[in-house]
């Protein structure tokens, strides 16, 4: 990305790699389960069930991350964790979902720039999507929320900011 305007410019930036679901696919990386936590808001695209609210409740009370994609009819509405600040356990950043068949895809990254991560579970009719990991600069809820946080990336005129991932499957 580069600044061609005359102006500072804010940047945010999350490189959406949406695998598709796999169903009963197992979800590891290599920072610890604690840091990967559960949205605790519900965005105005979110219509939430009281069954979705429950499953939810009991996510939080638990605090452990869906590691298994076992429960398909929960996942409508969206299910959102976040994991910040992962650069304090790593320096590279490795997540990976393995299909019963053995499959394994992985995306790895520099937590250097990308100190972020989101992970985005939806099953309904129109959309089947296990994003094990969206690699970013802050979490996606918007300008406000990057700048109280602190995360906003400021680009000088001219200035450019490049981020490399890699995803693939083993």
């Amino acid at each position: 990305m580069k600044n061609l305007g005359s102006f500072e410019m804010p940047l945010q930036y999350m490189c959406h790699i949406n695998y598709a679901y796999i169903a009963n696919g197992t979800m590891n990386q290599n920072i610890p389960d604690s840091e990967i936590v559960l949205r605790q808001t519900i965005p105005g695209h979110v219509k939430p069930t009281p069954k979705w609210k429950a499953f939810n409740e009991d996510l939080l009370r638990s605090k452990i991350p869906i590691k298994t994609l076992d429960r398909l009819e929960m996942y409508d509405p969206e299910i959102v964790f976040f994991a910040d600040r992962i650069d304090k356990h790593q320096k590279r950043a490795y997540f990976e979902i393995v299909a019963p068949d053995g499959k394994t895809f992985f995306t790895e990254f520099d937590t250097t720039d990308l100190k972020y991560a989101t992970r985005w579970i939806l099953y309904n009719g129109d959309q089947q999507v296990s994003a094990f990991v969206l690699p970013a600069t802050c979490r996606p809820e918007g300008f406000l929320a990057a700048k109280k946080a602190g995360t906003l990336i400021m680009l000088n005129p001219n200035e450019e900011k490049s981020f490399k991932i890699k995803t693939g499957k083993n």
